[in-house]
This record gives structure tokens, C-alpha cells and sequence, in this order.
């Protein structure tokens, strides 16, 4: 029994991955985007786990329902385009993470 629980989307996909590059831009090309750090770090930090969620869930949801469960099958290659997008969202949305966590803690003194 093949069935699809969830249809697939990338054109949302594609959007998240245009928020993120847009994010990155703006922190590299206008520092002062709010005025605080801390609220910049913030927002990249809930942005890039927005971000990442949705490819996530994709993954999840590939590897635990149509993959059947305990039956490992291989990646047919009508997948591995939908499979190398998810990946590029993940890794952008981790970015934006690492970004944001960056921003956040610029002006941290340990002690």
C-alpha cells in the first residue's frame, strides 16, 4: 500500500529558501536592520528554525511513511531532486541559526 500522507510542495520550499538568503543579505548589507543586536539574533534565530521545520517534517515524513516504515527502500530518482532541495532549505535554515546565534551573543562579556 502506497500512500502519500502529506502532497509535496516545493515551491514553499523555494520560498523559505529565498527568506533565508534574503535574511543573510540583509544582516551582511545593513548591520543596523533594527537598531539592537540582541532582537536582529532573535529574529534569525526563530526565522532559522522556521526555516528549517518544514524540510524536516519532509524527511520525517519520507523516512517513517513512504518508506514503509521498517522496509528501507533506496531513493528512486525521481526523489532525489525533491531530496537534494530539502536538504539545501536544512542546511539554509541551520544557517540563519548560526547567524542569529552569532548576532545575539555579539556583545556578550563572560563573567
Amino acid at each position: 500500500m502506497n500512500r502519500s500522507l502529506r502532497k509535496r510542495h516545493p515551491t514553499v520550499l523555494w520560498i523559505l529558501l529565498i527568506m533565508a538568503l534574503a535574511f543573510n543579505l540583509l544582516v551582511y548589507f545593513l548591520p543596523t536592520l533594527t537598531g539592537n543586536d540582541n532582537v536582529n539574533g532573535l529574529g534569525g534565530v526563530f526565522l532559522g528554525l522556521f526555516i528549517a521545520a518544514f524540510p524536516a517534517a519532509n524527511f520525517l515524513d519520507m523516512l517513517l511513511f513512504e518508506l514503509g516504515g521498517w522496509r528501507w527502500r533506496s531513493i528512486q530518482q525521481a526523489d532525489l531532486p525533491w531530496v537534494i532541495l530539502n536538504l539545501f532549505v536544512l542546511l539554509a535554515g541551520m544557517f540563519v541559526v548560526v547567524v542569529g546565534t552569532k548576532l545575539f551573543f555579539k556583545h556578550w562579556q563572560p563573567g
